[in-house]
């Protein structure tokens, strides 16, 4: 099922799966509609439909379909044009968020099933006689190129308005708030209903001393996209085993390179076959279990627009506030717990997974080395880390941010500024330092602990 989900999360990145949709629907509505005759139908509507012909019918077809052909040649030309100006200004992992775009794929869509209806409906007209004229299919024909023509217009203007970074920032961050639900609110990496975290003192004695056990390895390459933790889980209670995970959603493994241990090691080959459909491949990382990806997205762009090719710093500035945005919606739900106890109370499940200072130094550190000589950089991020205060649920999202915040200041080089800029950094520095300090942690919301 995890799986099936993983699959299902992936399939909004690919562009094929709304237009096939759409088109199958456009095939099956002209097999409908041309049984429909115009005596069958109210006189109301009837004054509307199409009046001519058999054969005015055919030519109608046949020059509606060329003009919607000629349409969906430009939607794609424009398309590709501004793929490749994203990619080349935002970072080529950015045009997932294009292709993930629910307008994009529905107006390609859109115009793949009027193309296919208009095609399926001029085989239909072929011979026909005008007695047996399907009207109410022509006048079909007739709306859907119209609304093509009209939807050209507005899709222009939607796709002008996505490569704009703050829109395609809203996208990515909708991103990982979603991989974030998916993650804490048991659905893409859920666990068994009577799987329970162990408390943190016997949790940290798992992680301290490990069972021994065999190593185990996946036969590909790539980035670890998902794993079906609820699988594994079920398998090691019926083993009466233990899995150690080394890897989680986001790292890249190496063929035959040991990813997890199981415990005893007579359970490894059983066990071993139940690891290698649990853990899902790729040749690139996916947002279905994957934190960071997101936040990596978001520094791309800020590490593209500090590079002396684009030096667009407003861009990168715009960027740190956003990476704000997305820690603190991951610091507002709980990080999964990493170790799991079965039914029984024994450890089952050994887990590596993010932690508050990971979060913060994967959406910070790049950012802050490519910025360290850049007083306003500096600043900004300051103050994007003191704005998190609002956002503590524990200690430790507390200690990952102070120790951000001194490191940014370390990067910054006040020696090397001008004295105005550098008593600036500093007074960021202290103000930032004395917020979140201050803060007072905050309770989840009541459906977050529930589910958690």
């Amino acid at each position: 099922m995890e799986t099936l989900k993983h699959y299902l999360t992936v399939s909004r990145a690919t562009l094929w799966t709304w237009p096939l949709a759409m088109s199958l629907v456009a095939i099956g509505l002209v097999a409908a509609l041309k049984r429909i005759r115009t005596e069958d139908l109210p006189d109301r509507l009837t004054a509307f439909l199409y009046a001519g012909d058999a054969s005015g019918a055919s030519q109608l077809v046949g020059s509606l379909l060329s003009g919607v052909v000629a349409l969906f040649a430009l939607v794609l030309s424009v398309t590709m044009v501004v793929l490749v100006l994203a990619a080349g200004q935002l970072g080529s992992r950015l045009v997932h968020s294009f292709i993930e775009d629910r307008a994009t794929r529905a107006t390609i869509g859109a115009y793949l099933a009027a193309m296919l209806y208009l095609i399926a409906l001029s085989n239909e007209l072929g011979g026909v006689d005008t007695a047996a004229l399907p009207h109410l299919a022509v006048t079909v024909g007739v709306l859907l190129a119209a609304a093509c023509a009209a939807l050209m217009v507005v899709y222009v203007n939607r796709l002008a308005r996505a490569i704009v970074f703050d829109n395609t920032a809203r996208r990515v961050l909708r991103e990982i708030r979603d991989a974030s639900r998916r993650l804490q609110l048991h659905r893409a990496s859920r666990t068994p209903d009577h799987a329970s975290a162990a408390d943190p003192r016997r949790a940290a004695e798992a992680l301290a001393a490990p069972p021994r056990g065999t190593a185990v390895a996946r036969r590909v390459d790539g980035y670890v996209q998902s794993i079906d933790y609820a699988s594994l889980m079920k398998a090691a209670e019926r083993a009466d085993a233990v899995f150690h995970l080394h890897v989680r959603a986001g790292h890249w493994i190496n063929a035959d390179t040991p990813c997890a241990t199981v415990a005893p090691a007579s359970a490894a080959d059983r066990l071993g076959r139940v690891l290698q459909r649990a853990i899902i491949v790729g040749a690139e990382r996916t947002p279905t279990q994957d934190l960071e990806f997101g936040l990596q997205r978001l520094v791309e762009i800020s590490l593209r627009a500090l590079s002396p090719g684009i030096n667009d710093l407003f861009t990168a500035l715009a960027a740190i506030d956003n990476l704000g945005a997305a820690v603190a919606r991951i610091f507002s739900r709980p990080l999964l717990p990493p170790v799991l106890l079965g039914p029984d109370g024994h450890v089952r499940l050994i887990r590596d997974v993010s932690t508050s200072e990971g979060i913060v130094r994967a959406a910070f550190d790049d950012v802050r080395r490519a910025g360290a000589r850049i007083p306003a950089v500096a600043i900004r991020m300051l103050d994007a880390l003191a704005r998190l205060d609002s956002a503590l649920f524990d200690e430790a999202q507390r200690a990952a941010l102070l120790a951000e915040i001194d490191a940014t200041l370390g990067s910054a080089h006040t020696a090397e500024m001008i004295p105005e800029d550098a008593a600036e950094v500093l007074a960021r520095h202290r103000r930032a330092r004395d917020r979140i300090e201050g803060a007072p942690l905050r309770a989840r919301p009541e459906a977050v602990r529930r589910r958690a």
